[in-house]
């Protein structure tokens, strides 16, 4: 009449699954719940996840994990503070939005990226771009006038906290190579 204890014991472990991928998308943007997500999706990879969190991680171990299959490497790559131009330029290619948002937000990434992502198809991209305060002011003014209005406010926002002095800069050492992209 009831279940077995076997049926039950693994419909509490497909509920308890289900419950923490759900959990892992909501707080995507945490890396030890992505690496969570990695283990489950990957667990082989993982390896791989952590290796590229590290600061000290080799320009060629960059390159190399740029073009991994799995697309939670190639943002631990565009994230990373080592990243180089001419790998953000190519991130910035990605078919993955989280990817795009990623180099939208590294202080590193040369200004023609950061145009060509101004013009991305994806609002989330525009948006990103658009809360950054270290993007450069004339291209806040065009994010002003972006189609969608929530990009177009963020912008305003952005560029009002900028004037106003409210917004927190990250010190000079965490601003990146590109002295154009500096807030005064």
């Amino acid at each position: 009449m009831g279940f077995t204890p076997q049926l039950s014991k693994r419909a509490h472990l497909t509920t308890a699954l289900m419950c923490s991928l759900i959990t892992i998308r909501a707080f995507h943007n945490d890396p030890v719940l992505r690496l969570v997500k990695v283990n489950l999706q990957m667990p082989s990879k993982s390896h791989a996840y952590i290796a590229i969190g590290h600061p000290e991680t080799a320009i060629e171990e960059l390159r190399t994990h740029a073009k991994h299959e799995h697309h939670l490497i190639r943002l631990r790559v565009a994230e990373h503070p080592n990243s180089t131009h001419d790998l953000l330029r190519s991130l910035a290619d990605d078919e993955h939005v989280e990817i795009r948002i990623a180099v939208s937000e590294h202080p590193d990434t040369p200004n023609e990226v950061l145009e060509s992502l101004l013009k991305d198809a994806n609002v989330d991209v525009r948006y990103a771009l658009a809360e950054n305060p270290l993007i450069p002011a004339e291209m806040l003014k065009q994010l002003v006038d972006d189609e969608n209005a929530y990009v177009s406010h963020r912008a305003q926002k952005t560029l009002h906290s900028l004037n106003s002095g409210t917004t927190k800069k990250l010190p000079e050492a965490h601003v990146g190579n590109n002295p154009a992209r500096r807030h005064k």
